[in-house]
């Protein structure tokens, strides 16, 4: 397969930071033209250029630098064919550069031709493979919030104001070679409002639910149906601080100026906790300065896998302290993750995770022999202390402050002493797949409740 000049130069034409928030990567600003990924801090983008540069790969790495095209091909292993012929979706922002400095960045423009009249494919995606509840699907058709594309895509509208400011692309068809783990497409059209989203409010909100995607947000909308109200519910298109904060004071502008409570929805995962981390080093407050209650509504954030448990437990008792500082101590490391990469603003890499180069392979801990190596070191250190304190003690043996890591291993532990969390085999991440495995359990209760009567039924004796 062969790619035109024509296709190259408009592959290479696409705004790097719109592809990778179109696909749901973390992009974190550093500076006025300056972002890099939340999970490769070293992949810098300059927004004037439309390049990047990965700071961390070998001098003689040729894609070290490059354009989209090259950003694909090193990031995500596309071949330079395959580039090309993903970023020539017509989705995709693209950019000139020699004229960027001066252009201010276009306003969105909705194009209805993309539409079809078939509202099939939407019913089919959300109610069958995505467990929405009919009635609220049904609702967002009739006010025209989902609308179908002619691809059979799903179209989440971003309303503001009684405008479109904005869109989100679901696909409803399965290509994992082109798509990888999603399997889906997932895009954000060009200009949509920066750190805006979909959103829907039920009567005056007095509460903000943050989510990552239009889907996590109406399948916790149809989890909560029947009490959910006096709300705004909002979608972060990926894990942006700055659209909680751009969403909150939308909010209290437009909707209760005493809007108080903001609660982070995001997914049980690496990226979702990047949220709540930011607003723990940073308040949400308004124009008077009066602060909002950040609160975490990450779901399963208190559930511990149940074989965890069981380790620290082992391991706690043989040096005579509390299982619960291991637990909490690996929540806050690394998300009770089992692979050695930490999930903390902190950076923290000591017992659950390591420091991992760029192109090093992600491996598999053996977290029963690092809950020991902990285990130990903090019934020395509570000898020595006669209590333990996180803050101090990674200080004294590692020289680290890491106050975020210490506010949330305090926030994990204080909920483990209290028995606020459950244990459980399998943890969903996310909403939606909280939604599909209720919906999956009711329908296994159903079918059995079914055979046991088949069952009675043959015992029923002719009268």
């Amino acid at each position: 397969m062969r790619v035109s000049k024509e296709e190259i130069q408009k592959a290479s034409q696409v705004d790097i930071i719109n592809y990778l928030e179109s696909i749901g990567e973390n992009v974190i600003e550093q500076s006025a033209h300056h972002y890099c990924l939340d999970r490769h801090d070293s992949l810098v983008i300059n927004t004037k250029t439309n390049t990047y540069t990965w700071y961390s790969q070998p001098e003689s790495e040729k894609m070290k630098n490059g354009n989209v095209v090259n950003l694909l091909q090193i990031l995500y292993g596309r071949s330079f064919v395959e580039a090309v012929k993903e970023l020539n979706d017509p989705a995709f922002a693209r950019v000139d550069v020699a004229q960027r400095k001066q252009q201010p960045k276009q306003p969105f423009v909705y194009k209805s031709g993309i539409e079809s009249s078939d509202k099939s494919a939407i019913r089919n995606y959300l109610m069958e493979e995505r467990a929405i509840d009919p009635e609220i699907v049904e609702q967002l058709i009739e006010k025209n919030l989902v609308r179908q594309s002619l691809e059979k895509d799903v179209i989440f509208l971003w309303n503001r104001e009684g405008k479109i400011a904005g869109a989100d692309i679901q696909g409803t068809k399965k290509d994992f070679k082109q798509y990888q783990k999603r399997g889906t497409k997932k895009r954000i059209l060009a200009n949509s409002t920066s750190n805006y989203g979909f959103n829907i409010t039920l009567g005056k909100p007095t509460k903000m639910y943050c989510f990552e995607s239009p889907i996590d947000l109406i399948s916790f909308w149809s989890l909560n149906k029947e009490k959910l109200n006096n709300a705004r519910l909002v979608s972060l298109s990926g894990t942006k601080p700055q659209a909680v904060a751009q969403f909150y004071h939308h909010t209290i502008q437009t909707r209760n100026p005493e809007l108080k409570d903001v609660y982070i929805c995001t997914d049980n995962d690496k990226a979702g906790h990047t949220v709540i981390d930011f607003f723990r080093q940073y308040s949400l407050a308004n124009d008077q300065g009066e602060v909002a209650n950040v609160i975490n509504r990450i779901p399963n954030d208190l559930v511990i896998p149940d074989h965890l448990a069981e380790t620290y437990k082992q391991m706690a008792n043989k040096y005579s302290i509390d299982w619960r500082l291991l637990a909490a101590f690996h929540k806050a490391e690394s998300n009770l993750g089992e692979t050695n990469e930490h999930a903390n603003a902190d950076q923290v890499e000591l017992y659950y995770s390591d420091p991992i180069e760029e192109k090093e392979d992600i491996q598999e801990i053996d977290a029963e022999a690092r809950s020991e190596k902990l285990a130990e070191d903090i019934a020395i250190y509570i000898t020595e202390h006669q209590a333990f304190t996180v803050g101090a003690f990674l200080f004294e043996k590692y020289e680290k402050q890491a106050p975020t890591f210490a506010e949330a291993f305090n926030d994990y532990y204080q909920h483990y002493v209290q028995d606020e969390y459950q244990l459980a085999k399998d943890i969903p991440k996310d909403w939606n797949d909280i939604l599909v495995t209720e919906r999956n359990k009711r329908e296994m209760e159903f079918y059995l409740e079914q055979d046991q009567h088949q069952k009675e039924a043959l015992f029923v004796q002719p009268g």
